[in-house]
C-alpha cells in the first residue's frame, strides 16, 4: 500500500512539474510571440514580399535559437492571420500572402457554426457596408475604373469560364468598387463576407439564370457609378445584396461544370 508520505511526495512531485511546465509554456510562448512580431516586420517593411518562401523552420530555429516546437507555433499563428501559407510537398514550405480578412472569415464562420449567424444576416452587412462603399465610388471613379469594372463583368459572358472563376469574378468585381471607395476595412468586410458566402453555397453560380442576372446587376452598377447616379447606384448595390437571401444550400458534390453563356 502506498503511504501517506509517499501520497505527499508525489502531490509536491506533481505540483513541482506543472509549475515547470506552466513555466515552460509561457517563455515558449514569448519566443514565439518574438517571431511573429520579427517575421511581421519584414513582411510589412518589404523585406520579404508576397510569393516569397521563409527559410525552412530548421534554419528559423537555428537563427532564433529556439526549438522547432517554437517556429511551428509561430508560423501557425502567421498562417491564421493571412500572412502565412504552409504548404505541403516537395516545393512546400512557408510563403508570404496577402490574406488580412481571413481571420475575420474565420470569426464570422465560428459565430455561423454557433448559430449565432443567418443568411439575412450576412445580406444586412452587406447591404450596408457595401451601398456606402458604392456611394464612395460613385463619387471618385476614374474612367480607368469604369474600365476596369465592365472588363471584370464582360468575363460573365465567357462560355469557357469555370465555376471557380465565376466567384473569383463575383468577388472581383466587389472589391474593386471596394478599393475604389478608398476604404481598406470596407475591402476586408466585402472579401470576408463574399469568401463566407461562397462557402455555405459552393454551387450558387453554377445556372445561368444566376450568372445572367448577377452580370445585369453588375452592369447597372456600374452604368449607375459612371453617371454619377448616387441614389440609383445605393439602390442597386441593395438588391445586389438582398440577392444573397435568395441562396439555397445545395450539395458540393452535385455541382456540375456547365458553361455559362449570356449572348
Amino acid at each position: 500500500m502506498t503511504s501517506e508520505r509517499e501520497i505527499r511526495y508525489f502531490d509536491i512531485m506533481s505540483e513541482w512539474i506543472a509549475q515547470k511546465e506552466s513555466a515552460a509554456a509561457l517563455t515558449r510562448g514569448k519566443l514565439t510571440d518574438k517571431i511573429i512580431d520579427e517575421i511581421k516586420e519584414l513582411i510589412f517593411s518589404g523585406k520579404i514580399q508576397v510569393g516569397q518562401s521563409l527559410p525552412p523552420g530548421r534554419k528559423l530555429a537555428e537563427q532564433f535559437k529556439v526549438s522547432r516546437v517554437v517556429v511551428r507555433e509561430a508560423m501557425k499563428s502567421l498562417e491564421q492571420s493571412g500572412l502565412v501559407e504552409i504548404r505541403i510537398g516537395a516545393k512546400g514550405g512557408a510563403f508570404v500572402i496577402q490574406k488580412p480578412h481571413l481571420p475575420l472569415f474565420s470569426s464570422f464562420y465560428d459565430l455561423l457554426n454557433r448559430g449565432e449567424l443567418t443568411v439575412e444576416h450576412i445580406a444586412e452587412v452587406r447591404r450596408t457596408n457595401e451601398c456606402a462603399n458604392v456611394r464612395l465610388a460613385c463619387a471618385k471613379a476614374t474612367a480607368e475604373d469604369i474600365r476596369r469594372l465592365r472588363g471584370i463583368n464582360e468575363e460573365l459572358s465567357g462560355s469557357e469560364l469555370s465555376r471557380l472563376k465565376r466567384k473569383d469574378n463575383n468577388r472581383d468585381f466587389h472589391l474593386v468598387i471596394a478599393e475604389i471607395s478608398g476604404n481598406p476595412l470596407a475591402k476586408l468586410i466585402v472579401n470576408s463576407l463574399l469568401l463566407l458566402t461562397d462557402t455555405l453555397y459552393p454551387t450558387t453560380t453554377d445556372t445561368k439564370e444566376f450568372v445572367k442576372n448577377m452580370y445585369e446587376r453588375h452592369r447597372a452598377i456600374i452604368n449607375a457609378i459612371e453617371a454619377r447616379d448616387v441614389i440609383g447606384c445605393e439602390i442597386l448595390m441593395a438588391l445586389d445584396a438582398e440577392a444573397t437571401k435568395q441562396l439555397m444550400p445545395r450539395p458540393a458534390q452535385n455541382a456540375g461544370s456547365e458553361d455559362v453563356n449570356l449572348d
